[in-house]
């Protein structure tokens, strides 16, 4: 029997209306999504899901390894969506490695997808964990315990959850206290599970699986990203068919950083319609690409 995963319910509406699951990065929650504007998803059935090892998706290791193996944590995502609104396609919404998650659930069950809202996408793990300090994590000893030294100290303190958070923005003024939320999740988890997902990120690369996947995906691309750099991202738009992309001047976190816009952004997509003008530079820069929609 396939195991369910905890889901979050962010609001409830007419059958009528497509259903929305939406999944967070890696080191966050689905406390995340529900601290956004409830406006969001009014009117619609959401849900908010934990990727593996994150709370409030809590089981025994020999479990996650289970979920892992085949990339079995998929089919309890596609369970969850057909129990919850059988028969019906759900659009897809991921925050970086939400994103590559989103992804690889569309092509693992197409039927259950219309299409994709990736936020800062990632879908390689290929660029996650450059540098010195990824390459210490992969280390076999030292790599897991310096990943519990580092949750311990990150987590210890609000204060110093918020810097960490902080490091990963890029404007003044991100509201950083709706990540609040996710602190509290991540410290009832067990550092070594979501040790252990990262792994299994590190080694997933989508970019076969974009070519062949045949559900529309657009793109909220983040400009000034520090953890996925929009190069990547942007190559999203050029391996997946029918992609489009919107570009907002953004570090990681563009729901924090620039809410206003990103709320523009998100609800056209909702709605299916676009919006705004592209900034000139930028599009200049990548004139190959499809340009849906860019709030500034």
């Amino acid at each position: 029997m396939i195991p369910l995963p905890p889901h979050l319910t962010l609001a409830e509406g007419p059958a009528a209306r497509p259903p929305v699951a939406l999944f967070h990065g890696f080191l966050e929650s689905p406390a995340m999504w529900q601290a956004l504007p409830p406006r969001l998803w009014a009117g619609r059935d959401a849900v908010a899901l934990p990727l593996p090892g994150h709370a409030p998706w809590l089981c025994s290791g020999a479990a996650l390894e289970d979920l892992l193996r085949d990339d079995a944590f998929l089919d309890s995502y596609a369970a969850l969506l057909e129990r919850l609104r059988p028969g019906e396609p759900w659009r897809l919404v991921g925050h970086s490695t939400g994103a590559m998650v989103a992804l690889a659930l569309a092509r693992r069950a197409p039927h259950l997808v219309s299409d994709i809202c990736a936020v800062a996408p990632l879908f390689s793990g290929r660029v996650a964990g450059r540098g010195m300090q990824g390459a210490l994590a992969r280390l076999p000893i030292l790599g897991p315990m310096g990943f519990r030294w580092m949750m311990a100290r990150w987590l210890a303190r609000p204060d110093g959850f918020r810097r960490g958070v902080a490091g990963v923005t890029r404007r003044p003024g991100a509201r950083l206290e709706m990540f609040d939320g996710v602190r509290a999740d991540l410290v009832a988890a067990d550092p070594a599970q979501i040790y252990r997902f990262g792994q299994w990120i590190g080694a997933k690369d989508m970019t076969a699986d974009l070519h062949a996947l045949d559900r529309p995906v657009h793109a909220i691309i983040c400009d000034r990203d520090p953890v996925v750099v929009p190069q990547h991202q942007l190559a999203l738009i050029s391996a997946a068919r029918g992609a489009s992309a919107t570009v907002l001047r953004s570090g990681h976190l563009p729901m924090l950083e620039t809410p206003a816009a990103f709320a523009r952004v998100f609800l056209a997509w909702r709605n299916r319609h676009g919006a705004a003008a592209v900034d000139p530079g930028f599009a200049q820069r990548h004139s190959d690409r499809r340009f849906e929609a860019v709030a500034i």
